[in-house]
This record gives structure tokens, sequence and C-alpha cells, in this order.
């Protein structure tokens, strides 16, 4: 597949398009931004599988690379800082630091030990002291953003219902 997707962001008070983003190819699999909306993380499809970080006041890309081997399907910011975000997809999770004055971003993969999941959704707590990743299979991992990016624990336990 050769064409590219189109990120589109508006005002929505004005109704006008302010930035048309255009570097991923086929598909955007997820967005996040940060928490003072001055970043736009953006993850492609599984053509490219990259991670690109945006500056939403010049709708211009900042840094970016790639995501893993497997589908990314999950992207968030940090709460308290612009400078870190979160990652994940089938069987891997990666925590990302930018280092915006040399344009780069640098990955630290999350230890899972021999844990197995497919995360689709990431929730980082309020003190970002720990993500919160829903999972493909139904339950949830936590995992440690401060210090070694460690598996921590998953749960419901026990089944909810047969």
């Amino acid at each position: 597949m050769g064409f590219q997707a189109d990120i589109c962001v508006y005002d929505f008070e004005e109704r006008r398009m302010v930035h048309r983003m255009v570097l991923h190819k086929v598909t955007v699999q997820a967005l996040a931004f940060s928490a003072d909306e001055s970043y736009l993380a953006s993850v492609g499809g599984k053509d490219d599988n990259t991670v690109v970080v945006w500056d939403l006041a010049s709708g211009r890309p900042l840094c970016g690379g790639p995501c893993a081997t497997e589908l990314t399907t999950a992207v968030a910011f940090y709460n308290n800082t612009n400078d870190r975000l979160i990652t994940g997809g089938n069987g891997h999770l990666k925590v990302w630091e930018l280092d915006l004055q040399n344009r780069k971003i640098n990955p630290d993969v999350a230890n899972l030990g021999n844990m197995r999941r497919d995360s689709r959704t990431i929730a980082v707590e309020a003190l970002d002291r720990f993500a919160y990743c829903g999972t493909a299979s139904g339950d949830v991992l936590c995992i440690q953003l401060q210090g070694p990016k460690n598996f921590k624990m998953s749960g419901p336990q026990k089944k909810f219902c047969d």
C-alpha cells in the first residue's frame, strides 16, 4: 500500500482545520495529546508501525522512531511531563523519552517477564508512577514507570462471568 494517512487537527470553536499532518502510511492506529496540549503523539498502522511526536503550534513533526516488530495499538503521554509517553501493542510496551533539543525519541522496553499480552488501551495514573494497560484478553496490566519499567501485577484474578 502506498497512500499516506492524514491527521487533521481542528479548532473546534472556530470550526476550521488548523493542521493536516501527513507522515504515516495507510493508517493511523492511535493518537494522544500531551497534558498541556503542546504535542500530539501518533502511531502508524502495520504498514509503518512508527511513533511520531508532533508540535501542535506548527503542525510539524518533532521526532519519531519505529515502535516494534509487532503492531502497536495504543499510546499515552504522562500526566505531569511532556517529554515521556508509553506505547503498547501485541506483546510489547515501551516507555519513550523525548529529547526535543536533538529531535530524538529514546525507547525503554518494559520488562513483562514471560507475560505476552496485546495492549489495546493505556491509562497513566495521576502521579505518573504506574500505567494501566487494558488488553485484548480482558485483563489489565500494571507497569511501573519510575525506575525500572517493570511489570507489577495484572488483574482481575477471577473471571466476572463464564
